[in-house]
Parts: C-alpha cells; sequence; structure tokens
C-alpha cells in the first residue's frame, strides 16, 4: 500500500512539469475532422488561436468546448455475461451527464462484458478515445466499472490527466486529484 502511495505522489509532482503540446494545422484538421483550409480559415477568423503556424493544446480545448460543448464517452462494463445490467448503467450516465453539463455531446458508448483484466479490446477502445482526443470526458456507473485495479486505475487517470480528459462516475463525481487518493484506497481494499 505504501508502494502505491508513494508512486502516487511521485506522478503528482512530476505531471504538471510536462512540455506543453502544440499541434500544426494538419494534426488539428485531424483531430477536428476537419479539412486543412478549414481550420486555416478558423485561424484567419481569429476562432482558433495560432502562433507561428502551430496551435497550443489549450487554445484547441478552448475552440472544441466552446463550439461542441463537453464531449462525453460513456463506458459500461459488467463481469458476468449473466448479469443485464449494461443498458441501467448507461441510462444513469446520460442522466448524470445531463446534470452537469449544460452544452455537451455523446461521442459514443462502450458495453461490454469482460473480466477484471486489461487485454480486451473494449478497454483498448477507451484508450483509443483518450489518445486520439476525440473526448473531454469519460464516465461510468462507479469506478470498478473501469477496472477493479488500483494500479490500473491510476494508469487510466494519469493517461487521462496527459490527455486533458476527466474522469467521472456516477458515484463519485469527477475525479480530481483530491479525490484519486481515496478512490485508489477503496479499490485496493476492495480487491483485497
Amino acid at each position: 500500500m505504501l508502494r502505491l502511495w508513494k508512486y502516487v505522489s511521485f506522478i503528482n509532482e512530476n505531471i504538471n512539469v510536462r512540455n506543453e503540446n502544440i499541434f500544426d494545422v494538419s494534426e488539428v484538421a485531424e483531430i477536428l475532422d476537419l479539412s486543412i483550409s478549414r481550420v486555416e480559415q478558423l485561424i484567419r477568423e481569429g476562432k482558433l488561436k495560432s502562433v507561428n503556424g502551430y496551435i497550443r493544446e489549450i487554445d484547441l480545448y478552448k475552440y472544441i468546448r466552446n463550439r461542441y460543448g463537453i464531449r462525453w464517452l460513456i463506458y459500461a462494463r459488467v463481469s458476468d455475461k449473466k448479469d443485464k445490467s449494461l443498458d441501467e448503467q448507461v441510462e444513469k450516465c446520460r442522466q448524470y451527464i445531463m446534470k452537469v453539463s449544460d452544452k455537451f455531446s455523446i461521442v459514443g458508448t462502450i458495453k461490454h462484458t469482460c473480466q477484471y483484466d486489461l487485454t480486451d479490446i473494449h478497454r483498448w477502445r477507451l484508450v483509443e478515445f483518450i489518445l486520439n482526443r476525440k473526448v473531454d470526458a469519460i464516465i461510468a456507473h462507479d469506478v470498478t466499472r473501469f477496472t477493479r485495479d488500483a494500479y490500473a486505475f491510476l494508469l487510466l487517470w494519469m493517461l487521462c490527466k496527459q490527455n486533458n480528459v476527466e474522469i467521472h462516475t456516477v458515484k463519485e463525481g469527477f475525479i480530481d486529484e483530491d479525490r484519486l487518493e481515496g478512490v485508489l484506497l477503496n479499490l485496493e481494499e476492495s480487491f483485497w
């Protein structure tokens, strides 16, 4: 347990040291699923800030949130194929999103049945959404729907933090640095 908290402390100290990402016009076009000429037009119109032909990550996300609202991905999982609660989890996540977001879009829903490992395709789809910057927030009914393993959740949280993606759950709400320690502790205790 102490090893886990030392790791969390190390991550929290070093995660803010990360260099700011910048993107060229073609990368922004790919992220926004627009043509390069349309991105250039947005820059000329002043809707998207550019410095020497590059767009800072923070400016890109300001544009995305102003234009589209928060882009949510719903993640629902059951451990047993006999469990029929996937649709119920999705509905509760939708209700949470409507409660906390004025302007939003749900860009995808991942529903699946699996055990507790990270080798299945559905978890990799979640990672793909995050890495390709297609979401601003992910939500599950509770933390154990992502994983029951504290280390695996910490890795997911770090990945989200590095890619400006928020993690929410219906039960715990927004999981920021202040709530992370408690969430990890609960996962550790429930795992044993």
